[in-house]
């Protein structure tokens, strides 16, 4: 009876040393799998390492957003101009423009996150009169943001370019044959301006509006075009083994391991009169500048509403 007893309580030593050995190596794993979400991401939508394939998007995306703004800016103007011809006062509406301006925000934002959650159900051997069971589980996760953000302007004068679009010629211009994006969404697509532009002329056209006046006054100053394109890309993934012993379970519940990554390529332009005030000094009126930053404010708000904040976020916490 005596030996019985001795090899029974070895058995269950040598048991829970095993079970000891499983969650030291555990620990390790989380501790290394902590790293994860730790370094500065890509803002490719395809990550790399190389920062020449990112200097390659952002300078492609730059040229695409070029190309697209003088097709736009172009075909409006030369249309007003072909229909100024069949209309009964060969009124020319789209002049004002060439006292205008477009400043565009080009906004990158990735965020990589993962997270590692072993758990541990103890079972070990109970009489008949008791049941005895114990759980235990670690949770390591870790986030990396990364925002980058680039504005350029130009004068509506820098991107009107008849003699590049004509009758012959048009967006076909701003499209890389190899149909290479670099990484972006934003290459080589039709950004939607053109109703942006020809609404507003429309609606003068019509005479349900007046046209946008570029005298320096509070009524000129009001004229201004806006608009937004967001393009966010969400990858997510999780392992979840599981081991079943007699004494122990592993990983019975719960997720093991989970990574994701959230890629956001925003697009923010504002098309307004000059500010005339410094001579030599091509910018945009106070009120279109400051419509620009708002609309940039304005969508990280509601970024950050969308990513988890939830509705009692506040810009003025208590």
């Amino acid at each position: 009876m005596i030996t019985e007893q001795v090899q029974t309580k070895y058995f269950l030593t040598e048991s829970w040393m095993n079970i000891c050995a499983n969650m030291i190596q555990i620990f390790v794993c989380a501790a290394l799998l902590g790293g994860c979400g730790t370094y500065v991401p890509s803002i490719r939508t395809i990550p790399t390492d190389d920062p020449g394939e990112e200097n390659d998007m952002v300078a492609t995306v730059i040229r695409s957003i070029n190309c697209e703004l003088s097709y736009t800016v172009t075909k409006v103007i030369l249309n007003d101009q072909d229909d100024a011809s069949r209309r009964p006062n060969r009124k020319i509406y789209a002049g004002y423009l060439r006292d205008w301006g477009a400043e565009v925000a080009i906004n990158f934002t990735t965020v990589e996150r993962s997270s590692f959650n072993p758990t541990l159900l103890l079972t070990p051997m109970s009489s008949a009169s008791y049941v005895f069971t114990a759980s235990g589980g670690l949770t390591v996760s870790s986030d990396a943001n990364r925002i980058q953000k680039t504005n350029i302007f130009y004068t509506i004068a820098e991107l009107y370019k008849p003699d590049v679009f004509n009758n012959r010629r048009g967006r076909e211009v701003c499209r890389d044959p190899t149909g290479n994006k670099e990484g972006s969404p934003l290459v080589d697509i039709d950004l939607k301006l053109f109703s942006l532009l020809e609404s507003r002329i429309a609606s003068a056209a019509l005479g349900s509006a007046k046209l946008p006046s570029n005298d320096p006054t509070v009524a000129g100053l009001k004229n201004v075009l806006n608009q937004t394109i967001s393009f966010k890309i969400t990858s997510s993934g999780n392992l979840t083994p599981s081991w079943k012993l007699v004494p122990a379970s592993f990983n019975s519940s719960g997720t093991f391991f989970s990574t994701g990554r959230d890629n956001t390529h925003e697009l923010v332009f504002t098309f307004g009169p000059l500010d005339k005030s410094v001579p030599g000094i091509a910018q945009l009126s106070p009120l279109a500048e400051a419509t620009h930053t708002f609309t940039q404010l304005q969508n990280g708000l509601q970024n950050n509403l969308l990513s988890g904040y939830g509705p009692n976020f506040s810009l003025f916490p208590r």
